[in-house]
């Protein structure tokens, strides 16, 4: 297929990459019957090693991080087999000697699937587009910056909506893993000071001896982390102030009970989630987490509150 570039959208930096954007046509389609020729549009997005002193273990990286962020875009994940990469190795010659190739630019080519006749039209379809993003440089920095810590994260999220699983109480694990795993990355804190903690429980282990000693000490070692539940609660503290809306059909104590039960399997938990309420339940958590997602990377709330009102099924 060849594809010709017919407007450049702009050139960012992104992991040592020059990243560039565009609009290309190309990917020509001969019809079985009329022999006529349609030809289709697509992103077009190049990763430019000026340089050229890039591993291609590098650009390997980079492009994984890069198929995450536009994963998002799409809430689904993006991956190589739908992305169409291409290279040119002009090599290196040091001495008499070849050795492997240094690239010097990646092209990689995004299919714009859009329907023939969408029901919507096809940024709607999108969680954020380029032109609702106010500085796309900052949101490359800031992926960058958050990267290893929020991909777990991104990737709970693109599984848990992509059919990844189809097992309800499995996709629900999922995205509260993710939802508590982001406060503890992002919103860390204890219950009291530490240095107030500790106090209080030194006047209780000594109060004991010996296995009874040991025993007290293991039980209080993690008792100042919050709980699920707490979590949970500023979280959703934090973006009703933005208005963005979340988990509204169960208390959040109920939540941690639910994901207690489906995960420890305890028969003695009770108080969990309706059987009629847990599909919403795991609906809303993945709008939660969505939001979250979002909102950490910088993206506008008022995008935030429509991306996540477009997520379809569970």
């Amino acid at each position: 297929m060849d594809y010709e570039l017919q407007k450049d959208v702009g050139e960012y930096d992104f992991k040592g990459f020059r990243l560039s954007l565009g609009l290309s046509i190309g990917g020509m389609r001969f019809s079985r019957f009329t022999r006529g020729v349609s030809l289709r549009q697509h992103a077009h997005i190049a990763l430019y090693d000026d340089k050229k002193d890039q591993h291609y273990i590098k650009f390997v990286e980079a492009l994984r991080s890069l198929e995450r962020l536009i994963g998002l875009a799409f809430r689904a994940p993006i991956t190589s087999a739908d992305i169409d990469v291409t290279s040119k190795d002009f090599g290196l010659t040091v001495g008499k000697v070849k050795k492997p190739n240094i690239f010097p630019a990646y092209t990689i080519l995004l299919s714009n699937v859009k329907p023939s006749t969408p029901a919507l039209s096809y940024s709607d379809e999108l969680a954020f587009t380029l032109d609702q993003v106010s500085d796309f440089q900052q949101l490359l920095n800031r992926w960058t910056e958050l990267e290893k810590d929020i991909m777990p994260m991104v990737d709970l999220f693109l599984s848990s909506v992509s059919g990844g699983s189809l097992v309800l109480e499995n996709i629900f694990l999922n995205r509260i893993q993710a939802i508590e795993g982001f406060h503890r990355a992002y919103r860390p804190g204890n219950k009291i000071s530490e240095e107030e903690y500790e106090k209080q429980k030194n006047g209780i282990v000594e109060k004991f001896t010996g296995k009874d000693r040991s025993l007290v000490k293991r039980v209080l070692k993690h008792g100042n982390q919050m709980s699920l539940a707490e979590r949970l609660k500023k979280l959703d503290t934090e973006l009703k102030l933005l208005g963005i809306p979340t988990i509204m059909v169960c208390d959040f104590d109920v939540v941690a009970n639910t994901r207690n039960y489906y995960s420890h399997y305890e028969n003695d938990i009770t108080n969990i989630c309706p059987i009629d309420k847990f599909g919403e339940l795991t609906y809303q958590s993945g709008q939660m987490l969505f939001a979250l997602l979002l909102v950490e990377l910088g993206i506008d709330k008022a995008i935030v509150k429509k991306a996540i009102t477009r997520m379809r099924g569970i």
